[in-house]
């Protein structure tokens, strides 16, 4: 299965390929020059609170006027064969030139409201060093540092030129001739400003860094498990289920019920809530969505009919529940080390939740890949009408969907749960939107893609507090920031195809 992103050819248009190219060149040069300016305003920072500077200095200034020199130098090579060309493409210049302006705004407010979080991780780090904790940090290694972070701005223009490019042959080489050089000049800065701060600072944040993609192999294999039911119904049926998430909200309280009520284990307990979000799965198709397909009724009408039926659901069980949260009876644990590290720990049920997660997406992908039934299921995603015509039983097709989305979701529901070992009416609410986040970033309607897009959100949001300017309060948003980038670049996600219709 695959997600289309359609890509129609108008006659006529965008015929002159030299015009085509001089707008990229337009783009590649404004906003490479506009990000020069930037990086030396970083650099700036950088070396007022290096420690051999004392604030500054003649210098500093001198760097600071140079890049703003060239920078606008460049940019007046840039645009400079605007205003001798025809209206059209004065027109075009302008376009691009505001979006230029737009995108320097931004970055600089982005620049500056780091500064303060800039000059407190400095004073940190000056306390540290009369501590003895570590060695001061020069102006080089601060400069390199500048020059790095600086230097990964260039990612922007180029992603940026790459989704607008029409010229296929030069947008990828400068692509990736771009990134690599931004990735080699922030590997290295950081590499020179981690040896300049040496002590004890440096294990520490490898420790965090490793506790924090433990946490975040959790999360994403939770956020792949509960996301894949929604990739396959959205593949075969192009339906965006909002209810998906009350699947696992439902999942979680059964598991409670039949754990906490009964006195199962929690293991057992999974059973029979996939056997009834299976079955909800199947119901909700026959009872709502199947009608609406006879019907032909589709698009956005179809999308309120699914929120309707999430907030149906979320204050059905909010109602038995009575809103109160509980936890599941399990046996207290032990964290033990990941591999004999001492600094990374899981308790049994996170191994147990990263283990089982991860196999039921590969199991689930395989069964897609291998099998008859997953032919079935991928010739109905491409074209129901003409699956139906080659003598598949489209029907059965969309049941077993159902029954995979419906058991998957409620799973889901369960280890959502036993990760923050608690179970709460809002729980459908709080993973609704991840899940979504790691559908598209991984590719709507593809087998291995909700895995991928579930363990990059995951990963993302657990480490993003590493960050002195991230805390944990706002460590989800990072999930949407690389949506929204994955969006600009690959609008199909990242193991989406094309179609070209």
């Amino acid at each position: 299965m695959s997600t289309a992103v359609a890509e129609v050819e108008v006659p006529g248009q965008g015929a002159d390929e030299a015009d085509t190219i001089l707008s990229d060149l337009f783009l590649i040069k404004s906003l490479s020059a506009t990000l020069i300016v930037l990086a030396g305003v970083m650099l700036v920072i950088t070396l007022a609170f290096a420690d051999d500077w004392n604030g500054g200095g003649t210098l500093t200034y001198l760097v600071a006027g140079l890049s703003v020199v060239l920078g606008a130098a460049l940019i007046w090579v840039g645009i400079r064969d605007w205003f001798w060309s025809t209206r059209d493409d004065r027109a075009a210049g302008s376009r691009a030139a505001v979006y230029v302006a737009l995108a320097a705004v931004a970055l600089l407010a982005l620049t500056f409201i780091g500064f303060d979080q800039i000059r407190s991780a400095f004073e940190v780090a000056a306390l540290k060093k009369e501590a003895g904790n570590r060695s001061p940090i020069t102006s080089g290694w601060a400069t390199v540092w500048g020059l790095s972070v600086g230097s990964i701005l260039f990612l922007i223009p180029t992603l940026t030129t790459v989704v607008m490019q029409r010229s296929p042959d030069t947008a990828p080489r400068a692509g990736r001739v771009f990134a690599g050089l931004a990735a080699l000049g922030f590997t290295v800065g950081t590499a020179g400003l981690l040896t300049a701060y040496g002590g004890e600072w440096v294990p520490e944040l490898v420790d965090n860094l490793a506790n924090r993609t433990a946490a975040g192999l959790l999360t994403g294999s939770i956020l792949a498990v509960a996301s894949l039911g929604l990739s396959l119904v959205f593949g075969v049926l192009k339906l965006v289920n909002f209810a998906h998430a009350q699947f696992l909200l439902i999942g979680a309280y059964l598991g409670l019920l039949f754990n906490s009520g009964l006195g199962w284990n929690i293991w057992l307990s999974v059973i029979p809530a996939v056997v009834v979000g299976a079955l909800l799965g199947v119901g909700s198709d026959i009872v709502l969505w199947k009608p609406m397909r006879e019907k032909g009724i589709t698009g956005p009408t179809l999308l309120i009919l699914s929120a309707g039926f999430g907030l149906l659901l979320q204050y059905l069980v909010q109602f038995i529940s009575r809103g109160d949260s509980s936890t599941y009876d399990i046996p207290r644990e032990h964290r033990t080390p990941l591999f004999g590290w001492d600094k990374v720990q899981l308790t049994p049920t996170e191994y147990t939740l990263i283990v089982t997660s991860v196999a039921l997406v590969v199991g689930i992908a395989l069964l897609l890949t291998l099998t008859k039934l997953g032919k079935a299921v991928r010739a109905a995603a491409d074209s129901a009408s003409l699956a139906a015509i080659s003598g598949i039983d489209v029907n059965r097709v969309i049941l077993y969907i159902w029954i995979i989305a419906g058991g998957l979701a409620a799973y889901g529901g369960v280890a959502a749960s036993l990760q923050f070992n608690v179970v709460t009416p809002i729980l459908g609410i709080r993973f609704i939107l991840p899940i979504f986040a790691a559908v598209i970033v991984g590719g709507l309607g593809t087998a291995y893609g909700p895995l991928l897009g579930g363990l990059v959100v995951g990963i993302s949001q657990e480490v993003a507090p590493v960050l002195p300017f991230v805390s944990t309060e706002y460590q989800e948003v990072v999930g949407f920031v690389i949506l929204i980038a994955i969006l600009l670049v690959r609008p199909q996600g990242l193991l989406g195809t094309k179609e070209r219709i």
